[in-house]
């Protein structure tokens, strides 16, 4: 594995924070808009956060750094961001 600096912060946003809207998750309560961020690994081990509507999110050398990332989106909301584990890895697409 190649040597990386302990941290990365490549963030990437596609709408402006003007432009987002709340986006409704499949668990909320009908009636309420909710945004939240999901958090894993990719292939390379790098910890990946990114929002549920695919429009920003980043790749972190750190689980702590990526949770910090997350509540620091969500206004600092403890429930800022769903763990997740996929064998294939989750990696940022904004296509």
């Amino acid at each position: 594995m190649p040597a990386f600096p302990e941290k990365i912060h490549a963030h990437a946003r596609m709408a402006p924070a003007s432009a987002k809207r709340p986006v409704r998750s499949a668990g909320a309560p009908r009636g309420i808009d909710r945004s939240y961020f999901l958090l894993g690994q990719n292939l390379a081990g790098r910890w990946v956060a990114r929002d549920n509507a695919n429009r920003r999110g980043g790749i972190f050398a750190s689980q702590q750094e990526a949770i910090k990332f997350c509540r620091r989106e969500m206004g600092g909301a403890a429930d800022a961001f769903v763990m997740i584990y996929l064998p294939e890895g989750i990696e940022l697409d904004f296509s």
